[in-house]
């Protein structure tokens, strides 16, 4: 008798007894007199015997391994287990068990003989201690001399694999949308029958019916093992959205997914999603592709192809602002959570080297030179100068460190005092002075707005001054002589001073005294002495102090900003708005005039958009500074430099990123017509980029993306690599005319490609 071993499991470890009992007893449960019976003497007890492997009626390829496995359990010890084949081949194994084991399992191959032809069966016969004797009802398989049975096969998507993104787990039922780039990852599970000749290959096959289409496509992938394999085999594929045209997306789709495996043999079995029928194989041409699928037809997946292209960030973390260097074909984005610049590179679609700078960075600029990143550090009080001319770098050497920059405000009492003396009550007013979002206007001022904290609940907005010789720049909170409340003459409000102490004396008035230092040298004190109140702020000016003050007091709601304050400069660097995110009264809109320095406008939300409950959400600038957008909660505001609202155009979705203008956006100017141009684009909380008009403010056009847009969104011109290598000098209908840059909720970057065929004409 020959017998082949290729793999042998028992238990003859005592520790693994009780559990495995429990798994024999269950096995054998089923087991009656019928199936096993005693051939002692009737008084004894037989032993509990079945063989799990072969199954009746299994096909076994001659010359290949039968698997078989066999248990046996007995409460007082089984001492012995013989297994037996006879038929058209012969085989024995036997296992003896000293010490008796309550549960015996026996998990092993025998190799059939390659002249072996014809029926053939299995047998067991189980010993106890007390010499019982039951035999395993046998098995009957038979042995071929060519392999005719198909092997099994399962197939199942198992989600959706994202460029630079996790895979998505899906439902089957769910529409889903995929970036050209993107791919439905499918596995394929085959395993021959026992003793079959071993899986030899493995495919999948996608047909395809498009809304763009009229014919039926089709794609194949196929996986040859080169070696047939007997155990299980699981191969995963990936599945591109098939045929997508990516000159006119949306494309929506019906997949249907077949998997199939092909024995050494030639046997072939398919399988479609929800099933575990052993299908046959159907080979079917579409065009010139010959695929193959199943005889039974699976439920189409839905997919819907959409623009876009996402990256996945290096390193995870909150994304603050988006800066586009259309220079450099470079993205900056600023990474709150890790502390560091992620530079990124849209020619390649790739992630450069990253730019340390200081505590959460949050707002970004480029200087009037190009070649300088300003960044605005919220975590600290400090803004990095990153240049960025070769390999960006900070200069730590140019870290602007800001200084505190306190209000205050001195009030005369009312009354003198018994004696006939002036009291002063002095007031320190201090505000957050981390700074934000930011701004370098044509004169080369940086102007910013700082981030509320818990301790200190309001920012102001902040403009720095350089001078040609001065040894440090300057920062000065940005206030009007409006920002004092005049009614008050016994008070003084006072800004652009270090410092003020009252000095009080029981035999005289009280006096001031008052610190400042000459601008641009921190170094160089100038002080009032003690004096009374008028003349101490007389002398500061008269020695070179930049003090600022009235007589009044100071208007909080006017100087404070409460919530993210957004930055938005025009093209030309005149003009900067400033837009306030939130606070327990209305919102409002600043504008910085860079050509008479001084805040131009300052405007209540609710006086704009005749809303007060409305809130700014970004804030943005056309070139020459006459067309300003800003996104609320409900609407995307267009107004002019006076503030005046020139339209607005509703938002009906949750969430979603800001407004901005297209990147060369034309001069607001009278009898302005509707172009290519004249239009902005607004991120919203359903996977969609509307694209507004800004003369007839109406929708012009929608994009459908993959994920919903959050937090920045920048427009930029289209690369020059873009449109065949012709950049921007492209005419045709579909040519890439702008290209949006955003931050989507799934935490990756996306870069829109927006053709000139997506923006519809008006009626």
């Amino acid at each position: 008798m020959a017998e082949g071993l290729g793999f042998d499991r028992e238990r003859p470890d005592t520790r693994l007894v009780p559990a495995f009992i429990v798994v024999a007893m269950a096995l054998l449960a089923g087991c009656d007199g019928d199936t096993l019976y005693d051939r002692a003497s009737p008084d004894l007890v037989p032993p509990s015997v079945a063989i799990l492997a072969p199954e009746a009626g299994d096909d076994v390829l001659a010359g290949q391994a039968v698997p078989v496995r066999v248990v046996a359990a007995d409460e007082d010890g089984v001492t012995s287990l013989e297994i037996r084949v006879s038929g058209s081949f012969a085989a024995a194994i036997s296992r003896a068990y000293d010490p008796p084991l309550p549960a015996v399992e026996v998990d092993t191959t025998i190799t059939v003989p390659a002249e072996a032809e014809g029926p053939a069966v299995v047998s067991a016969t189980a010993i106890n201690t007390q010499g019982g004797v039951a035999e395993a009802e046998p098995v009957e398989f038979n042995v071929a001399l060519v392999d005719s049975i198909a092997p099994r096969v399962s197939i199942q998507v198992r989600g959706l694999l994202n460029e630079g993104l996790d895979t998505v787990s899906v439902r089957t039922a769910d529409r889903l949308r995929l970036e050209l780039r993107d791919s439905l990852l499918v596995d394929v599970t085959a395993l021959d029958n026992p003793g079959g000749s071993g899986i030899r290959l493995v495919g999948v096959s996608a047909v395809v019916a498009s809304s763009t289409r009229t014919d039926t496509l089709a794609l194949g992938l196929s996986r040859d093992l080169g070696v047939a394999r007997a155990d299980t085999v699981v191969e995963a594929f990936t599945i591109p959205p098939p045929f997508a045209d990516s000159l006119n997306l949306p494309d929506s789709m019906d997949i249907e997914i077949y998997g199939w495996t092909v024995d050494a043999g030639g046997n072939c079995s398919a399988d479609i999603v929800d099933t575990t029928d052993r299908l046959r194989c159907l080979e079917a041409t579409y065009g010139t592709e010959t695929v193959t699928l199943a005889t039974v037809a699976p439920q189409p997946q839905p997919v819907i192809a959409v623009a876009g292209r996402g990256k996945k960030l290096q390193e995870q973390g909150t994304i603050a602002d988006i800066l586009v260097d259309t220079l450099r074909s470079r993205a900056y984005l600023s990474n709150l959570s890790n502390n560091k610049i992620n530079m990124f590179l849209p020619s390649s679609f790739t992630w450069g080297a990253d730019v340390l700078v200081a505590a959460e960075p949050w707002g970004l600029a480029l200087n009037i030179d190009e070649d300088t990143l300003f960044v605005g550090n919220s975590g600290g009080t400090s803004i990095s100068f990153v240049s960025v001319s070769n390999t960006p770098r900070e200069d730590l050497n140019r870290r602007l460190v800001t200084r505190n920059t306190p209000l205050f405000e001195v009030r005369k009492d009312s009354a003198l005092t018994e004696a006939g003396r002036r009291r002063y009550d002095g007031t320190f007013i201090d505000f957050s002075d981390r700074p934000q979002f930011m701004a370098q206007d044509f004169t080369g001022r940086l102007l910013y707005s700082t981030k509320p904290t818990t301790a200190q609940r309001n920012g102001t907005l902040r403009v720095v001054v350089d001078e040609p010789g001065w040894d440090e720049p300057e920062a000065r909170i940005l206030i009007r002589p409006e920002d004092v409340l005049t009614q008050d003459t016994a008070s003084i409000s006072i800004a652009n001073i270090d410092s003020l102490f009252v000095i009080q004396s029981a035999g005289a008035h009280d006096l001031v005294e008052l610190f400042d230092h000459e601008a641009g040298f921190p170094d160089r004190l100038i002080r009032s002495g003690a004096l009374q109140l008028e003349q101490a702020v007389d002398v500061m000016a008269q020695a070179g102090s930049d003090i600022f003050w009235r007589y009044g007091n100071w208007d909080l709601f006017a100087v404070g900003f409460a919530d993210t304050t957004y930055v938005g400069a025009s093209g030309d660097r005149r003009w900067v708005a400033f837009g306030e995110g939130g606070r327990s009264g209305p919102s409002r809109i600043v504008l910085w005039d860079a050509t008479a320095s001084r805040i131009h406008s300052r405007l209540l939300v609710a006086d704009l958009v005749n809303n007060a409950s409305e809130r700014v959400r970004g804030v943005d600038l056309n070139e020459d500074g006459s067309l300003g957008a800003s996104r609320g909660g409900v609407a995307s505001y267009f107004f002019r430099l006076d503030l005046r609202l020139q339209g607005s155009v509703s938002e009906v979705t949750e969430g979603g990123s800001g407004t901005v203008l297209h990147w060369d956006h034309p001069d607001y100017v009278q009898g302005l017509n509707s172009s290519e141009r004249t239009i902005a684009f607004l991120g919203t909380g359903d996977n969609k980029v509307k694209i507004l008009d800004t003369v007839h403010f109406t929708e012009r056009g929608t994009i459908e993306i993959r994920d919903a847009l959050a937090g920045p969104l920048r427009s930029a011109p289209p690369l020059r690599s873009d449109n065949g290598g012709a950049g921007r000098n492209c005419s045709a209908s579909t040519c890439v005319v702008a290209k949006l840059y955003g931050m989507t909720t799934r935490g990756s970057l996306v870069i829109i490609d927006v053709r000139r065929q997506d923006i519809l004409p008006l009626p």
